[in-house]
Protein backbone atom coordinates (compact mmCIF):
# COMPACT_ATOMS: atom_id res chain seq x y z
CA UNK A 1 0.00 0.00 0.00
CA UNK A 2 1.81 3.18 -1.13
CA UNK A 3 1.31 5.83 2.00
CA UNK A 4 0.78 9.44 1.50
CA UNK A 5 3.86 11.91 1.76
CA UNK A 6 4.36 13.04 5.03
CA UNK A 7 3.51 17.01 5.60
CA UNK A 8 5.79 18.44 8.37
CA UNK A 9 8.28 17.29 10.98
CA UNK A 10 11.93 18.49 10.28
CA UNK A 11 13.33 19.52 7.10
CA UNK A 12 15.53 17.07 4.72
CA UNK A 13 19.00 18.16 3.94
CA UNK A 14 19.52 17.51 0.25
CA UNK A 15 22.49 19.43 -2.29
CA UNK A 16 21.71 23.06 -2.02
CA UNK A 17 21.66 25.91 -4.97
CA UNK A 18 24.56 28.08 -4.97
CA UNK A 19 23.74 32.00 -3.52
CA UNK A 20 25.32 35.07 -1.91
CA UNK A 21 24.59 34.82 1.61
CA UNK A 22 25.24 38.53 2.06
CA UNK A 23 22.46 39.23 -0.05
CA UNK A 24 20.33 36.47 1.48
CA UNK A 25 21.25 38.86 4.92
CA UNK A 26 20.94 42.23 3.92
CA UNK A 27 17.10 41.27 2.61
CA UNK A 28 16.35 39.75 6.22
CA UNK A 29 18.10 42.52 8.27
CA UNK A 30 18.90 45.45 5.71
CA UNK A 31 22.21 47.42 6.17
CA UNK A 32 22.41 46.51 10.45
CA UNK A 33 25.85 45.25 11.40
CA UNK A 34 25.00 41.39 12.25
CA UNK A 35 26.43 37.92 13.33
CA UNK A 36 25.24 34.61 11.75
CA UNK A 37 25.67 32.13 15.07
CA UNK A 38 25.00 28.86 15.58
CA UNK A 39 21.05 28.71 16.85
CA UNK A 40 18.73 31.52 17.98
CA UNK A 41 19.16 30.94 21.21
CA UNK A 42 22.73 32.06 20.62
CA UNK A 43 22.12 34.70 19.11
CA UNK A 44 19.78 36.15 21.92
CA UNK A 45 22.46 35.11 24.53
CA UNK A 46 25.01 37.26 22.75
CA UNK A 47 22.80 40.05 23.08
CA UNK A 48 21.39 39.25 26.53
CA UNK A 49 25.09 39.12 27.76
CA UNK A 50 25.77 42.15 26.83
CA UNK A 51 22.84 43.76 28.24
CA UNK A 52 23.89 42.21 31.76
CA UNK A 53 27.81 43.42 31.30
CA UNK A 54 25.76 47.37 30.95
CA UNK A 55 23.78 46.51 34.30
CA UNK A 56 20.61 45.64 32.77
CA UNK A 57 19.64 42.57 35.40
CA UNK A 58 16.12 42.71 34.56
CA UNK A 59 14.42 40.92 31.46
CA UNK A 60 10.74 40.54 30.94
CA UNK A 61 9.59 37.61 28.18
CA UNK A 62 5.89 37.28 27.41
CA UNK A 63 4.50 35.45 29.17
CA UNK A 64 3.51 32.49 26.55
CA UNK A 65 7.33 31.73 25.58
CA UNK A 66 9.09 28.59 24.39
CA UNK A 67 11.52 27.55 27.45
CA UNK A 68 14.56 27.42 25.07
CA UNK A 69 14.45 31.79 25.26
CA UNK A 70 15.29 31.22 29.11
CA UNK A 71 18.07 29.24 28.66
CA UNK A 72 19.78 32.94 27.06
CA UNK A 73 19.75 34.47 30.27
CA UNK A 74 23.03 35.54 32.10
CA UNK A 75 23.21 34.39 35.44
CA UNK A 76 23.01 37.72 36.90
CA UNK A 77 19.73 38.45 34.73
CA UNK A 78 16.44 37.22 36.43
CA UNK A 79 12.90 37.02 34.47
CA UNK A 80 9.60 38.58 34.42
CA UNK A 81 7.01 37.31 32.41
CA UNK A 82 4.11 39.59 30.89
CA UNK A 83 0.58 38.42 30.95
CA UNK A 84 -0.66 38.63 27.12
CA UNK A 85 -3.72 39.15 25.51
CA UNK A 86 -4.52 39.50 21.24
CA UNK A 87 -1.85 37.63 19.20
CA UNK A 88 0.06 36.88 22.30
CA UNK A 89 1.62 40.23 22.80
CA UNK A 90 2.22 41.67 26.03
CA UNK A 91 -0.89 43.71 27.13
CA UNK A 92 -0.51 47.39 27.64
CA UNK A 93 -1.14 47.34 31.46
CA UNK A 94 1.92 44.62 31.76
CA UNK A 95 4.63 46.51 29.78
CA UNK A 96 3.34 49.58 32.51
CA UNK A 97 3.44 47.47 35.29
CA UNK A 98 6.73 46.45 33.95
CA UNK A 99 7.84 50.14 33.65
CA UNK A 100 7.08 51.29 37.14
CA UNK A 101 8.26 48.16 38.72
CA UNK A 102 12.04 49.24 38.76
CA UNK A 103 14.38 51.62 36.84
CA UNK A 104 14.25 51.64 32.93
CA UNK A 105 17.81 51.33 32.55
CA UNK A 106 18.47 47.97 34.19
CA UNK A 107 15.66 46.60 32.04
CA UNK A 108 15.48 44.66 28.95
CA UNK A 109 12.20 43.61 26.85
CA UNK A 110 12.36 40.94 24.71
CA UNK A 111 9.50 41.47 22.04
CA UNK A 112 8.22 37.97 20.64
CA UNK A 113 6.11 38.32 17.75
CA UNK A 114 4.98 34.61 17.09
CA UNK A 115 4.14 32.96 13.55
CA UNK A 116 4.49 35.77 11.61
CA UNK A 117 1.87 37.96 12.90
CA UNK A 118 2.02 41.99 13.89
CA UNK A 119 1.29 42.93 17.50
CA UNK A 120 -1.86 45.41 17.85
CA UNK A 121 -0.61 49.13 17.41
CA UNK A 122 -1.38 49.77 20.84
CA UNK A 123 1.18 46.87 21.94
CA UNK A 124 3.72 48.28 19.66
CA UNK A 125 3.04 51.28 20.64
CA UNK A 126 3.37 50.82 24.72
CA UNK A 127 7.08 48.64 23.54
CA UNK A 128 7.89 51.89 21.36
CA UNK A 129 7.22 53.85 24.55
CA UNK A 130 9.40 51.62 27.06
CA UNK A 131 12.11 51.88 24.48
CA UNK A 132 11.79 56.07 24.66
CA UNK A 133 11.68 55.50 28.88
CA UNK A 134 15.54 53.96 29.05
CA UNK A 135 14.38 50.11 28.47
CA UNK A 136 16.22 48.30 25.78
CA UNK A 137 14.30 46.42 23.75
CA UNK A 138 15.09 43.06 22.11
CA UNK A 139 13.04 42.20 19.33
CA UNK A 140 13.20 38.00 18.85
CA UNK A 141 12.07 37.64 15.22
CA UNK A 142 12.09 33.80 15.05
CA UNK A 143 9.10 33.84 14.28
CA UNK A 144 8.42 37.55 12.24
CA UNK A 145 11.77 37.51 9.94
CA UNK A 146 9.89 37.71 6.74
CA UNK A 147 6.55 39.59 7.81
CA UNK A 148 7.41 43.38 7.14
CA UNK A 149 4.71 44.71 9.34
CA UNK A 150 5.36 42.62 12.12
CA UNK A 151 8.55 44.00 13.09
CA UNK A 152 9.21 46.68 15.78
CA UNK A 153 11.61 49.72 15.92
CA UNK A 154 14.49 47.77 18.28
CA UNK A 155 17.16 48.33 18.74
CA UNK A 156 18.67 45.25 18.39
CA UNK A 157 17.14 41.83 17.46
CA UNK A 158 17.96 38.11 16.90
CA UNK A 159 16.42 35.18 15.20
CA UNK A 160 16.50 31.38 14.52
CA UNK A 161 17.21 30.67 10.81
CA UNK A 162 17.10 27.04 10.99
CA UNK A 163 13.09 27.20 11.31
CA UNK A 164 12.01 28.06 8.04
CA UNK A 165 14.52 25.87 5.67
CA UNK A 166 17.39 23.53 5.80
CA UNK A 167 20.18 23.89 7.65
CA UNK A 168 21.74 22.27 10.31
CA UNK A 169 22.32 25.62 12.73
CA UNK A 170 21.55 28.80 11.93
CA UNK A 171 20.37 31.87 13.72
CA UNK A 172 21.34 35.47 13.50
CA UNK A 173 21.57 38.77 15.88
CA UNK A 174 21.70 41.91 14.45
CA UNK A 175 21.27 46.07 14.95
CA UNK A 176 22.95 48.79 16.81
CA UNK A 177 26.31 47.81 17.87
CA UNK A 178 26.37 44.16 17.47
CA UNK A 179 29.58 44.28 15.50
CA UNK A 180 31.36 45.33 18.37
CA UNK A 181 30.20 41.61 19.89
CA UNK A 182 31.18 38.16 18.23
CA UNK A 183 31.03 34.44 19.07
CA UNK A 184 33.01 33.19 21.53
CA UNK A 185 32.86 29.36 20.41
CA UNK A 186 34.24 27.62 17.37
CA UNK A 187 31.18 26.54 14.66
CA UNK A 188 29.79 23.29 15.09
CA UNK A 189 30.16 20.54 17.54
CA UNK A 190 28.18 17.45 18.74
CA UNK A 191 24.70 19.77 17.70
CA UNK A 192 25.35 20.82 14.33
CA UNK A 193 26.65 17.37 13.22
CA UNK A 194 23.95 14.86 14.44
CA UNK A 195 21.26 17.46 12.58
CA UNK A 196 22.75 17.65 9.86
CA UNK A 197 23.55 13.71 9.64
CA UNK A 198 20.07 12.97 10.73
CA UNK A 199 18.19 15.78 8.06
CA UNK A 200 20.47 13.76 5.32
CA UNK A 201 19.21 10.13 6.34
CA UNK A 202 15.81 11.33 5.94
CA UNK A 203 16.55 12.66 2.69
CA UNK A 204 17.68 9.40 1.58
CA UNK A 205 14.61 7.73 3.22
CA UNK A 206 12.50 10.40 1.53
CA UNK A 207 13.74 9.90 -1.52
CA UNK A 208 14.56 6.06 -2.32
CA UNK A 209 13.27 4.67 1.09
CA UNK A 210 17.00 4.00 2.80
CA UNK A 211 17.37 3.43 6.28
CA UNK A 212 15.46 3.94 9.35
CA UNK A 213 12.44 6.40 10.32
CA UNK A 214 13.15 6.07 13.86
CA UNK A 215 17.57 5.86 13.16
CA UNK A 216 16.83 9.50 11.79
CA UNK A 217 14.65 10.84 14.03
CA UNK A 218 16.28 9.66 17.13
CA UNK A 219 19.68 11.01 15.50
CA UNK A 220 17.85 14.55 15.07
CA UNK A 221 16.35 14.58 18.54
CA UNK A 222 20.29 13.94 19.70
CA UNK A 223 21.20 16.94 17.83
CA UNK A 224 18.18 18.67 19.64
CA UNK A 225 19.30 17.50 22.65
CA UNK A 226 23.57 18.55 22.57
CA UNK A 227 22.04 22.26 21.65
CA UNK A 228 21.11 22.52 25.41
CA UNK A 229 24.11 21.52 26.32
CA UNK A 230 25.70 24.62 24.60
CA UNK A 231 26.62 27.56 27.16
CA UNK A 232 28.33 29.88 24.77
CA UNK A 233 27.76 31.21 21.17
CA UNK A 234 29.30 29.21 18.23
CA UNK A 235 29.68 30.70 14.69
CA UNK A 236 27.68 29.29 12.19
CA UNK A 237 29.24 26.36 10.58
CA UNK A 238 30.84 26.98 6.93
CA UNK A 239 27.84 24.30 5.56
CA UNK A 240 24.78 26.18 7.04
CA UNK A 241 26.34 29.66 5.83
CA UNK A 242 26.60 28.41 2.51
CA UNK A 243 22.73 26.73 2.45
CA UNK A 244 21.73 29.91 3.59
CA UNK A 245 22.74 32.02 0.47
CA UNK A 246 21.04 29.59 -2.04
CA UNK A 247 17.77 30.35 -0.25
CA UNK A 248 15.43 31.04 -3.06
CA UNK A 249 13.36 34.31 -0.96
CA UNK A 250 10.55 35.18 -3.10
CA UNK A 251 9.57 31.42 -2.86
CA UNK A 252 10.17 30.95 0.58
CA UNK A 253 7.77 33.74 1.15
CA UNK A 254 5.05 33.77 -1.71
CA UNK A 255 4.79 29.35 -1.12
CA UNK A 256 3.90 30.16 3.04
CA UNK A 257 1.69 32.73 2.33
CA UNK A 258 -0.52 31.15 -0.17
CA UNK A 259 -0.26 27.93 1.55
CA UNK A 260 -1.29 29.86 4.92
CA UNK A 261 -4.30 31.74 2.88
CA UNK A 262 -5.42 28.32 1.87
CA UNK A 263 -5.72 26.81 5.22
CA UNK A 264 -7.20 30.29 7.19
CA UNK A 265 -9.94 29.91 4.24
CA UNK A 266 -10.80 25.94 4.96
CA UNK A 267 -10.61 26.53 8.29
CA UNK A 268 -13.55 29.03 8.07
CA UNK A 269 -15.93 25.87 7.15
CA UNK A 270 -14.80 23.91 10.21
CA UNK A 271 -16.34 24.07 13.31
CA UNK A 272 -13.98 23.22 16.34
CA UNK A 273 -11.03 24.75 14.80
CA UNK A 274 -10.23 28.53 15.68
CA UNK A 275 -7.34 30.65 14.56
CA UNK A 276 -5.35 31.55 16.94
CA UNK A 277 -3.83 34.93 15.46
CA UNK A 278 -4.64 36.89 12.76
CA UNK A 279 -2.21 37.82 9.76
CA UNK A 280 -2.00 40.31 7.40
CA UNK A 281 -1.62 40.70 3.89
CA UNK A 282 1.96 41.43 4.22
CA UNK A 283 2.75 38.72 6.99
CA UNK A 284 4.76 35.53 6.11
CA UNK A 285 3.60 33.03 8.43
CA UNK A 286 5.88 30.50 9.90
CA UNK A 287 3.11 28.51 10.79
CA UNK A 288 -0.65 28.40 11.05
CA UNK A 289 -1.99 28.24 14.75
CA UNK A 290 -5.06 26.96 15.91
CA UNK A 291 -6.98 26.21 19.15
CA UNK A 292 -9.08 23.48 19.40
CA UNK A 293 -10.66 21.05 21.83
CA UNK A 294 -9.05 17.55 22.75
CA UNK A 295 -5.92 18.76 21.02
CA UNK A 296 -3.65 15.41 21.90
CA UNK A 297 -6.73 13.34 20.37
CA UNK A 298 -6.68 15.43 17.23
CA UNK A 299 -2.90 15.79 16.69
CA UNK A 300 -2.79 12.11 17.26
CA UNK A 301 -4.99 11.40 14.51
CA UNK A 302 -2.96 13.54 12.14
CA UNK A 303 0.05 12.11 13.36
CA UNK A 304 -1.70 8.42 11.85
CA UNK A 305 -2.17 10.25 8.17
CA UNK A 306 1.24 10.99 8.24
CA UNK A 307 0.64 14.99 8.94
CA UNK A 308 3.14 16.36 11.61
CA UNK A 309 1.81 19.69 13.12
CA UNK A 310 4.31 21.24 16.11
CA UNK A 311 3.05 22.46 19.45
CA UNK A 312 3.69 25.34 20.38
CA UNK A 313 4.88 25.56 23.22
CA UNK A 314 4.97 23.84 26.52
CA UNK A 315 5.07 26.17 29.21
CA UNK A 316 8.42 26.92 31.13
CA UNK A 317 7.68 25.97 34.65
CA UNK A 318 8.03 29.48 35.70
CA UNK A 319 5.06 30.28 34.11
CA UNK A 320 2.89 29.52 36.82
CA UNK A 321 -0.57 27.99 36.13
CA UNK A 322 -2.15 29.85 38.70
CA UNK A 323 -0.87 33.43 37.27
CA UNK A 324 -1.05 32.93 33.75
CA UNK A 325 -4.20 31.01 33.34
CA UNK A 326 -4.68 32.52 29.92
CA UNK A 327 -1.19 31.52 28.31
CA UNK A 328 -2.08 28.01 29.71
CA UNK A 329 -5.30 27.65 28.21
CA UNK A 330 -3.85 28.52 25.07
CA UNK A 331 -1.02 25.47 25.47
CA UNK A 332 -3.43 22.75 26.03
CA UNK A 333 -5.36 23.35 22.94
CA UNK A 334 -2.77 25.05 20.89
CA UNK A 335 -1.46 23.04 17.37
CA UNK A 336 0.76 24.75 14.30
CA UNK A 337 -0.45 23.56 11.10
CA UNK A 338 2.38 23.27 8.66
CA UNK A 339 1.88 25.36 5.58
CA UNK A 340 5.95 26.14 4.39
CA UNK A 341 7.76 25.87 0.58
CA UNK A 342 7.58 22.47 0.56
CA UNK A 343 4.25 22.24 0.27
CA UNK A 344 1.49 23.30 -2.05
CA UNK A 345 -2.77 23.79 -2.42
CA UNK A 346 -3.06 19.99 -2.30
CA UNK A 347 -1.14 19.40 0.75
CA UNK A 348 -3.26 22.19 2.95
CA UNK A 349 -6.47 20.57 1.15
CA UNK A 350 -5.65 16.99 2.66
CA UNK A 351 -4.20 18.40 6.32
CA UNK A 352 -7.81 20.34 6.26
CA UNK A 353 -10.15 17.20 5.30
CA UNK A 354 -7.85 15.65 7.66
CA UNK A 355 -8.73 18.03 10.49
CA UNK A 356 -12.46 18.06 8.91
CA UNK A 357 -12.91 14.13 9.76
CA UNK A 358 -11.01 14.63 13.22
CA UNK A 359 -13.40 17.17 15.00
CA UNK A 360 -16.64 17.19 13.22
Amino acid sequence: MIQAPEIGSEFALRPHSEGNVGRVVRNLVGNRPSHLVGSGREALRLLLHDAASRGRTRVAFPAYLCPALLEALHPDQTATFLPTGAELAPTRDAVGSFLRSGYPDDAVLVAAPYFGAAWPAEISDAIEGAWAAGVEILEDRSHSLFSEDAHLEARRGCASLRKWAALPDGGIAFGTAVDGLTPDAEPGGPSAEARREGMEAKARFLDSGEGDKDAFLAKIAEGEAALEKVAGVRAITAESKERLGGWDLADLRGKRQANAQRLIQGLRHLTGVDPLVRFGPDDVPLGVPVLCDDRDRVRKGLIAQRIYCPVHWALPAAVAKDRFAHEHGVQDRVLTLVCDQRYGEADMDRTLEALRRLVQ
